[in-house]
């Protein structure tokens, strides 16, 4: 631009301004805010379970539910395991169901979008004697988005390393990816994750923020040489 330009636009205009700054996309990362869990012994009373359940209000909450349908974990597991969740306030959605192959122990994932808040205990009916070793994993996080679940996936086989991976591409990087592990003897997190609650030495739940934008994400542990069976869901960021 011209000297004689840059003074007429000064003269009638008035000095030039940079155009507004558009800064980088802030990703806010997803926070854990509280959890907790309950396991029964062998069968569940009444095959109930009853589980404390206290976090903040509007926060996603992920829970998920792990059982067997019967003492040994050899009779197969279905949905229809579990009869009913609620803690009477918030709405409960089944994001996912994941049945052993090798070990019959299921899992089933649950979320509560937009928790309420305050001590609301979560009460999980299984059919009659469904309920082995029922176990109730729960978290609760900020900054997820408002249609959160993205994928989910299951794992089952006999390995000393236990995998379960997402049946489709995440749409965003650096979700929220949760998973359970399920297996013999001592279990341990793969790289990456961090364990949320231990419900027992070979069954926990656990999460990292990680995976690509249009690739499967992957949930692994580390165990003796034993059946397992594992599940995984991902949740997308603000």
């Amino acid at each position: 631009m011209s000297l004689w330009i840059l003074f007429l636009h000064f003269l009638f205009q008035g000095p030039m301004m940079p155009g507004p700054m558009v800064g980088p996309y802030v990703v806010l990362v997803p926070t854990l805010d509280a959890k907790n869990f309950a396991i029964c012994g062998a069968e569940c009373s009444s095959d109930q379970q009853v589980t404390t359940f206290n976090p903040a209000a509007s926060k996603t909450a992920i829970i998920y539910l792990g059982w067997c349908a019967d003492l040994t974990c050899n009779n197969p597991t279905s949905t229809s395991d579990v009869t009913s969740i609620s803690n009477g306030v918030d709405t409960f959605v089944a994001d996912n169901f994941c049945a052993g192959a090798s070990a019959s122990l299921a899992y089933k994932l649950f979320r509560v979008q937009s928790t309420t808040g305050g001590s609301h205990n979560i009460t999980v009916q299984w059919a009659a004697s469904k309920g082995w070793y029922g176990t109730t994993l729960w978290s609760s996080w900020s900054n997820i988005a408002a249609s959160p679940f993205d994928q989910a996936g299951c794992g089952n086989g006999t390995s000393t390393t236990i995998t379960a991976v997402t049946s489709g591409n995440v749409s965003q990087s650096n979700e929220l990816v949760t998973a359970v592990c399920g297996g013999g003897g001592t279990v341990t997190p793969g790289a990456g994750f961090t364990k949320l609650n231990a419900a027992a030495s070979n069954l926990f739940d656990m999460y990292e923020v990680g995976g690509t934008s249009g690739s499967t994400v992957t949930a692994t542990c580390t165990q003796a040489n034993h059946a397992y069976t594992a599940t995984i869901g991902t949740y997308k960021h603000l």
